[in-house]
C-alpha cells in the first residue's frame, strides 16, 4: 500500500508533520504519530532523515474484521512475494486485541499463519520465524473490530542513532533531544549564528543532537547499512543510494559552519563517554567540553543563544529534596551568565521547575518513554524572575509571631487588625445565616495590606488560607515586607485562628496556567461543605486551593437549574460545578480539562459525594477543552451532542496547539461561543465566565449570532466579594427565540 506511518513519542506528532512535511511528504496526523504517502521513496526518506519519528512504516492492510477468518482475508489480500522470500525469515509484534484475540502472542501466531499459508499456497515452502535477524519485521495492531499489519522498514527503534554506546544514569532519547531542539526554536538560532550550551550536558545527546541539526546531518546516516528495509524483496538499492550520497554531501558541507557550542558537566566519566559519542557522531573537536559544576562555569563573551537542559529530577537519580538546591542554582547562574538568552529546560517534576526562580514564557508536555515530562521555555531576564513564595509550604504566620511579635503593636499593625476583626464579624455573621464555610473576609481593603484572605471551615480545622499581592516595582521593597510582617503578626488573634492553620502565599499576575502550577511539594487536605456538596481543599499545594471562592454563587445558581438536564463543564478544573450538577439531578454531566491531576481531583470529589465515577450519569474526558469543542460542533448536526446547560470559565490566556500556540479568551471568545452553540439544545443556556478584568464581550458578535445575553454579574457575587465587583465577569446566553 501507499500509505505508511510515523510512529514518535507523545508530545511530538505536530513536530514530526511539519518535519515530514518539509521533505516534501503528504501528512496527517495519528493518534500515535503521522500517516504519510509516496510509498518506498517516502519510506526512505523518513527514515533517512527524520529526527523525531520512533519507528517508520508501510502499511499492508486494514480494515474491519468480525471473526478470524475476517483477518486471515485481509492478510492473504497482500502480495508477499514484494517483500518476503518463500524461505525468508519473519518477526512479528501484534499489539490490543479483537473479539477473538484476546492475548498478543496468539494474535501473532494468528498473522503468521496467514503469511505462511499464503506461501504454501502459491510455492509449497513456507517463512519461518526469527526474532534475532528477521528478514520482514511486522507489526500488528487489534482495536475496536479493526485490524491493521504494517511492515517495519528500519527494524530497529530509529532513537537509536548508533553514536551512543554508552550514556550516563537518566538518558534522554534522541528523538526527543531532536524534539525539544525544534521546539526551543534551535534552528533559527543555529542558522543566526547563536550558541547551545548544555550545563548538565551528560553524555551529550542534546549536544550532539543540535550540531547535526544545525550542520544538516541526516540521523540515519550512521546505520544506513543495516536498515531492514535492505533485506526485503522489493528494496531499491539505486533510490537508496543516491539518498545516503546526497545526505553525506550534505552534511560534509554543514558541518564545515558550526556555531559554537558548550557542554559542562561536574562527572568526568560521563564527560568522557559524550567526547566518545561525539567522535562516533562525525563531531571530534566540534563541541567545547568541560569539567565544571553548575556556577563554575563564566560566559567569556559568548554570542546570545540557547541553553537547554534536562537536569535531574528525582525519577531515576536523586532525591526531590537534595535536587531543590540544583534548581535554585541553575537559574541563579543563568540570570548571572546567560541573560538575553533562549532557556529551555527539560524536567518531569513540576515542583522542582518551580524552584528555578524563573517563570517560564511557555511549557509543553512530551514524555521521554515512560516518564511524562515538561519543557519549560523562557527568555532569560530579570522579568522573568518570579518570587518564590516566603517560606512556601511552611507557616509564615508562626515565623513571624517567634520573631518579630513586637511588629504587632506598630500603628499600622493595629488598624489592620482592627479592619479584620470587623470584616470578620459582619461577614462570619452572614456566612452563618447562608450556612457557608469558605468566605473572604480581606481583599486589600487597607492598599498598604496588600493581602487575599480566605477562610475556611474544615471538616478538622478552621483554616486561612493568606495571598499576599505582588506589590509593584514603584513601592519600597523593605516597606512592603515591614506591612506583610506587622500584618501576619496580629492575623491570628484578629480571626481566632491559631497560627499553624494559617497558610501564606504570594500572588503574582497570572500568565496562562500559571495558577495551576505546582507552589509546594507539601499539602494539607480538607474537607468544605458548600450547599448539598463537600469539597476537598489543598491548603498549601497550589496557589489556588481547588474552590474558586467566588464562584461559590454561580455554582448554586447552576445547581438549582440542574435536574433533569443534560450539562457541560468545559475547563472543568476540580470539578465543583459538575458535582453540584449531578448532585442537584442532572441526568447527565460531561467535565472536560487537560489535567489528570485536576480530573483525578474531581473524581475525588464526585466520589466523596455519593456520585458513580462512570457510567451513565457521569462523564469524565481528558482533553483540551478547545480542540474537543471543535471536533464535537464539526461533526454533522445529527451526529453532535447536545447540552442543557453548558458552563465555560477558560483561562485568560494559555498554551493551545489549535489556535498558534495560545488561548486568549478576549481574541477568542466569539469563536468558542459559535462552537458552544453548536452543541446547546433548544431554549438550552450557556454560562460564560472570565476573571479577566479587561475583557469586553463582543455584543455585536453576539447579536449577529443570534444569541440573547443576560448579565449575570450581581447574582455571581457573594457577600464576602460584594467590595470587589470585578473580581469576574458571568453572561448568561440563550438563542434568541428560545429563551425562556
Amino acid at each position: 500500500m501507499d500509505k505508511g506511518l510515523a510512529s514518535c513519542s507523545r508530545g511530538l506528532a505536530p513536530l514530526l508533520a511539519d518535519e515530514l512535511r518539509a521533505l516534501g511528504l503528504e501528512v496527517k496526523e495519528a493518534p500515535h504519530g503521522v500517516w504519510f504517502w509516496g510509498g518506498l521513496e517516502a519510506a526512505y526518506k523518513a527514515v533517512l532523515w527524520s529526527r523525531l519519528a520512533s519507528r517508520v512504516m508501510m502499511t499492508l492492510c486494514e480494515g474491519e474484521v468480525d471473526n478470524e477468518s475476517d483477518m486471515m482475508d485481509l492478510i492473504k489480500d497482500v502480495n508477499w512475494a514484494q517483500w518476503l522470500k518463500p524461505s525468508g525469515r519473519l518477526e512479528i509484534e501484534f499489539h490490543g486485541k479483537l473479539p477473538f484475540i484476546r492475548h498478543t502472542t496468539f494474535g501473532a501466531q494468528k498473522v503468521k499463519d496467514g503469511i505462511a499459508d499464503w506461501f504454501r499456497e502459491r510455492t509449497g515452502e513456507r517463512p519461518s520465524v526469527d526474532t534475532e535477524m528477521p528478514d520482514v519485521r511486522l507489526q500488528a495492531w487489534g482495536d475496536h473490530g479493526r485490524f491493521s499489519l504494517a511492515v517495519d522498514m528500519s527494524g530497529h527503534g530509529l532513537h537509536a542513532r548508533g553514536y551512543r554506546l554508552e550514556a550516563g544514569a537518566a538518558p534522554m532519547r534522541e528523538t526527543l533531544a531532536a524534539g525539544i531542539l525544534m521546539k526551543s526554536g534551535w534552528t533559527d538560532i543555529a542558522k543566526a549564528g547563536g550558541t547551545l550550551l548544555d550545563p548538565m550536558c551528560g553524555s551529550g545527546t542534546l549536544l550532539i543532537e543540535g550540531a547535526w541539526m544545525a550542520a544538516d546531518i541526516a540521523p540515519g546516516l550512521i546505520k544506513a547499512d543495516k536498515m531492514g528495509f535492505k533485506r526485503h524483496v522489493c528494496f531499491d538499492s539505486a533510490l537508496w543510494s543516491d539518498m545516503v550520497l546526497d545526505a553525506k554531501r550534505r552534511g560534509a558541507a554543514g558541518i564545515q559552519n558550526l556555531p559554537p557550542m558548550f557542554g559542562f558537566d561536574h562527572n568526568e566519566w560521563v564527560l568522557q563517554k559524550a567526547d566518545e559519542n561525539m567522535r562516533r557522531a562525525g563531531l571530534k573537536d566540534k563541541i567545547q567540553l568541560q569539567a565544571f559544576g553548575l556556577g563554575q562555569w563564566h560566559n567569556t563573551g559568548w554570542s546570545k543563544g540557547l541553553m537547554i537542559t534536562n537536569p535531574p529530577y528525582g525519577e531515576r537519580l536523586g532525591d526531590e529534596e537534595s535536587l531543590k538546591p540544583v534548581y535554585q542554582l541553575l537559574g541563579q547562574t543563568l540570570l548571572t551568565e546567560c541573560t538575553g538568552w533562549q532557556a529551555a529546560i527539560y524536567t518531569s517534576n513540576e515542583t522542582l521547575g518551580h524552584w528555578l526562580g524563573l517563570r517560564a514564557d511557555k511549557m509543553h508536555a512530551f514524555s521521554n518513554g515512560p516518564i511524562e515530562g515538561k519543557l519549560l521555555r523562557l527568555t532569560v531576564s530579570e522579568e522573568a524572575v518570579k518570587v518564590t513564595p516566603i517560606n512556601i509550604g511552611l507557616n509564615l504566620v508562626s515565623e513571624v509571631l517567634q520573631g518579630r511579635a513586637n511588629l504587632a503593636q506598630s500603628d499600622g499593625a493595629q488598624m489592620f487588625a482592627n479592619r479584620l476583626k470587623k470584616n470578620f464579624k459582619n461577614l462570619s455573621r452572614q456566612a452563618q445565616k447562608e450556612k457557608v464555610y469558605a468566605y473572604r473576609v480581606y481583599d486589600a481593603d487597607m492598599p498598604e495590606y496588600a493581602f487575599a484572605i480566605d477562610l475556611y471551615q474544615g471538616e478538622e480545622y478552621d483554616w486561612v488560607q493568606i495571598q499576599e499581592y505582588a506589590p509593584p516595582k514603584t513601592v519600597d521593597e523593605k516597606a512592603a515586607r515591614r506591612r506583610l510582617f506587622e500584618g501576619m503578626s496580629v492575623l491570628p488573634d484578629a480571626l481566632g485562628i491559631p497560627p499553624e492553620q494559617c497558610h501564606f502565599k504570594r500572588r503574582m499576575v497570572q500568565k496562562g496556567e500559571s495558577q495551576y502550577e505546582v507552589q509546594s511539594d507539601q499539602h494539607v487536605f480538607d474537607w468544605v461543605q458548600e450547599g448539598d456538596c463537600r469539597f476537598l481543599v489543598d491548603l498549601t499545594g497550589y496557589l489556588d486551593t481547588g474552590l474558586f471562592l467566588d464562584h461559590r454563587p454561580i455554582r448554586l445558581w447552576l445547581a438549582s437549574q440542574a435536574s433533569g438536564k443534560h450539562c457541560l463543564n468545559l475547563f472543568c478544573y476540580t470539578g465543583s460545578v459538575s458535582v453540584h450538577l449531578a448532585k442537584a439531578g442532572a441526568a447527565t454531566v460531561t467535565s472536560i480539562d487537560l489535567s489528570n491531576t485536576y480530573l483525578g481531583w474531581a473524581q475525588e470529589n464526585a466520589a466523596e459525594n455519593g456520585l458513580p465515577l462512570t457510567g451513565q450519569k457521569l462523564y469524565w474526558e481528558r482533553d483540551d477543552a478547545l480542540e474537543w469543542l471543535q471536533a464535537m460542533a464539526d461533526l454533522p448536526p445529527h451526529a453532535r451532542p447536545q447540552y442543557d446547560i453548558i458552563f465555560c470559565d477558560p483561562p485568560s490566556f494559555s498554551n493551545s496547539k489549535r489556535m498558534d500556540g495560545t488561548l486568549d479568551v478576549q481574541r477568542d471568545h466569539v469563536r468558542m461561543i459559535a462552537d458552544m452553540g453548536m452543541l446547546l439544545a433548544p431554549q438550552g443556556k450557556l454560562i460564560f465566565s472570565t476573571n479577566l478584568r479587561a475583557f469586553k464581550l463582543d455584543t455585536e458578535a453576539m447579536a449577529e449570532m443570534g444569541w440573547c445575553v443576560t448579565d449575570m454579574k450581581k447574582e455571581s457575587i457573594g457577600f464576602d466579594f460584594a467590595r470587589n465587583m470585578k473580581i469576574h465577569q458571568v453572561w448568561c446566553l440563550q438563542i434568541a427565540g428560545n429563551a425562556l
